[in-house]
């Protein structure tokens, strides 16, 4: 059963998916769904310096959650539409200030 022994119920992020890959691969041969997943966050994850850089600001904003930057980050929205989506996903609401400020710092990161 996929999830069994999972040992946290966490978000994870693009970049960490990784790591995670790569260190069960040298116990065991990965299956194909984890060779895609694989190939995705090596393909789309951001550099770790950058990533960490990225999250510290979008952790200032006001109202802003770990894993709501995490998943954030993971996307990485250049439109104020795209950012309500994901905003409205989570039935979170921030002020159109906090809005553009991540916005900026998405478009910044480009």
């Amino acid at each position: 059963m996929i999830g069994k022994d999972s040992k946290s119920n966490g978000t994870v992020s693009l970049n960490n998916v990784s790591e995670i890959l790569e260190g069960r691969r040298k116990e065991r041969d990965p299956i194909y769904e984890q060779e895609i997943a694989l190939e995705h966050s090596k393909k789309f994850a951001l550099s770790k310096a950058q990533y960490e850089k990225l999250e510290k600001k979008l952790n200032a904003i006001s109202g802003m959650k770990p894993s709501l930057a995490s998943k954030i980050l993971d996307i990485r929205p250049t439109t104020e539409m795209l950012l309500k989506q994901i905003l409205a996903f989570d039935k979170i609401t921030l002020e159109e200030a906090a809005i553009k400020e991540i916005i900026a710092i998405m478009k910044e990161s480009e």
